[in-house]
């Protein structure tokens, strides 16, 4: 029997599953003893931990819910500032109109920050990742199909290998990537605190990174 959602309901099962996911990459980081002597990395990382334990999850994720009126112009979610992006679809039929959004939407917005572009239904997935402007399949999965048709979208994410795959994306974003990532030079040693407001003035989609840490 085919199960059918709404464009909502699959956005918001994934978002738990997102949450769920990267609160596990964050505890791991967190214990790990790898990065225990960069300071810049572990102060990204308790701070991370303090948004997931405070519920700040709108500064770690951002849904974009379609507009009442006109063309959605963003992804439906963006994690950690626009690094990963991901565009929802209610069914396969609607994966190639989505794989060409999720290419515009990255040449656009995203095209120096983007490192990976996850194309989904909930329940099948496609990960791209984007190096130099270049789009690469990183991989095609499939998510727990019993889960999927009983009801949730979340389970069926956790309880496949979708859950590891993306768990390892985000991990690797996070190592990588410079998001939330205040580094002190002999500019701006002295200047910190910086106001809110001059953060905000100056703030892009990646460098949430200085407002989140001087918040």
């Amino acid at each position: 029997m085919r199960r059918t959602y709404t464009h909502d309901e699959i956005v918001t099962g994934i978002d738990k599953a997102l949450i769920k996911i990267i609160e596990d990459v964050i505890d791991e980081l967190y214990k790990s003893t790898e990065f225990s002597e960069n300071m810049i990395f572990r102060s990204k990382v308790e701070m991370l931990k303090r948004f997931i334990e405070n519920r700040q999850y709108e500064n770690i994720r951002r849904i974009n819910r379609p507009p009442t009126k006109g063309t959605k112009e963003r992804p439906d979610i963006e994690i950690f500032g626009g690094i990963i992006v991901i565009e929802v679809k209610r069914d396969e039929r609607e994966l190639p109109q989505g794989e060409k959004q999720l290419q515009e939407y990255i040449e656009k917005y995203y095209k120096n920050i983007a490192n990976k572009g996850i194309l989904t239904t909930g329940l099948h997935w496609i990960i791209y990742t984007y190096k130099n402007g270049k789009r690469i399949e990183y991989g095609r999965y499939k998510g727990n199909e019993k889960e999927y048709l009983k009801g949730s979208i979340e389970r069926a994410i956790l309880n496949s290998e979708v859950r590891k795959h993306i768990h390892n994306v985000v991990k690797v974003a996070l190592i990588q990537s410079q998001a939330y990532t205040y580094k002190p030079t002999p500019d701006n040693i002295f200047s910190i605190p910086v106001s809110y407001t001059h953060l905000r003035a100056h703030e892009t989609s990646l460098h949430l990174v200085c407002r989140l840490l001087l918040e």
